[in-house]
C-alpha cells in the first residue's frame, strides 16, 4: 500500500488540466541537475499515445540557458522514458523508484528548465 501521495492542486494539474507535473531528485555528479517529468496521456499522442508518461533526466548546470527556463536537449543526459497505463502504475513505479509523490509540482513553481 502506498502511503505518499500527490498534492490535491499538483494531482487536478496532471488529472484535469493534463499538464505535466515534475520533481528535482538528486543527480549522479554535482554538476548536474536531475529532473523526473510525468506527463498525462492527452499530451503523448505522438510517443505514447494513451500512456501517462515518465521522464526522467539529468542537465549539466552550467548549460542551463540565462533566460532559467530553457535549455540545450543536447546537453540533458540519461534520459530515460517509462509509458504506463494507468496513473497507479506511474505511482507504484515512483514508490519502487524511492521517488515521493509529495515532491511533485507544476513545472512553473520550480526551477524546472523547460
Amino acid at each position: 500500500m502506498i502511503v505518499d501521495d500527490f498534492k490535491v492542486q499538483v494531482s487536478n494539474q496532471l488529472g484535469m488540466l493534463k499538464s505535466p507535473i515534475v520533481t528535482e531528485i538528486a543527480a549522479s555528479d554535482s554538476v548536474l541537475r536531475k529532473w523526473v517529468q510525468i506527463s498525462p496521456p492527452d499530451r503523448n499522442r505522438l510517443t505514447c499515445p494513451g500512456s501517462y508518461v515518465v521522464f526522467i533526466f539529468e542537465i549539466l548546470q552550467p548549460k542551463i540557458l540565462p533566460n532559467d527556463w530553457d535549455f540545450m536537449p543536447e546537453y540533458a543526459r540519461g534520459d530515460e522514458t517509462h509509458p504506463f497505463g494507468s496513473l497507479d502504475e506511474v505511482k507504484e513505479f515512483l514508490h519502487n523508484s524511492e521517488i515521493s509523490l509529495s515532491s511533485f509540482a507544476e513545472p512553473w513553481k520550480t526551477d524546472f528548465p523547460m
